[in-house]
């Protein structure tokens, strides 16, 4: 042995634990050292805390679990992103990616009563799951200089709200222009569904879109003597005035908890101006 290691033999010093007892003793002491200075990099929790939420059975639900997307699921989001139907590929990603509301196994419809607060904040916890909180954008186009930048966007970033009204009350209130208020419950799944559906179906304007949804979360109306009356729906949300429309959107949007995706912004390195990150589904679950 000692030819194959140039003459040397490299276990010349080594100590036998059966003949030196301390040797067991030092040999525990350099492990845990070793042990206690490793760094171990922290799992992405697969508990998700609604921002609103969700009521089953009468049952008041505040947490939800995720797990991370398959290849079997990948399938199923490119079949919807190829289908008639693209606005049903958030509703495919949760249906994948949500395993429990509270201790109960979701359904379709389920998913769809969530608010839509809450089914974005189950998309950033899919997300971090299947590939972690950093987003990575190779060429971000700055949307004052123009300068294009790589971005690594950390969802721990997205800008966060909780409602307006505190935690029990998730309504909106709006006073109207002339007397009176409307109060409007926060938009749910099914919600965004069909409005999405009717934008593509029949490419309805902005008007149109605020339209259905004053008419779908609108729960009722006082009026100015006091006399509350249920929605009206298509009708009563026409009826509004501009100004009372207007003011009943800005509220809504004003008291919307969660994450809101749309306000993501990083620095310009160039002009030092804040540009706009985007966080759709296409991008969240690119890799």
């Amino acid at each position: 042995m000692n030819a194959y290691y140039g003459g040397n033999d490299p276990f010349a010093d080594a100590r036998s634990p059966v003949e030196d007892p301390t040797v067991a003793r030092d040999m525990h002491a350099t492990i845990s050292q070793a042990i206690q200075s490793a760094t171990i990099a922290d799992a992405e929790t697969d508990i998700v805390h609604l921002p609103v939420p969700a009521v089953i059975n009468g049952t008041q639900i505040r947490t939800a679990q995720v797990r991370e997307l398959t290849g079997e699921d990948e399938e199923k989001l490119h079949r919807a992103m190829l289908s008639e139907e693209p606005e049903r590929i958030l509703d495919t990603l949760l249906q994948c990616g949500v395993v429990k509301l509270g201790e109960l196994t979701p359904n379709a419809a389920d998913l769809l009563d969530l608010a839509v607060a809450s089914r974005d904040e189950l998309l950033l916890g899919i997300r971090r799951v299947t590939y972690g909180k950093e987003v990575k954008i190779e060429e971000l186009r700055c949307l004052h200089c123009g300068a294009k930048m790589y971005v690594s966007y950390d969802l721990d970033d997205v800008p966060r709200s909780a409602a307006a009204n505190g935690l029990t009350d998730w309504r909106t209130t709006v006073k109207l222009r002339k007397g009176g208020t409307a109060v409007l419950r926060l938009p749910s799944g099914a919600d965004q569904l069909t409005i999405l559906g009717e934008i593509r179906e029949r490419s309805i304007n902005r008007a149109e879109q605020d339209t259905l949804l004053i008419a779908r979360c609108l729960e009722n109306v006082t009026l100015p003597d006091g006399t509350i009356q249920p929605s009206g729906g298509i009708t009563q949300a026409k009826a509004f005035g501009m100004a009372d429309r207007a003011a009943i959107v800005k509220a809504m949007d004003e008291n919307r908890p969660g994450p809101h995706l749309e306000d993501a912004k990083v620095t310009c390195p160039d002009c030092e101006k804040e540009t706009g990150v985007p966080l759709s589904v296409d991008i969240l679950f690119r890799g």
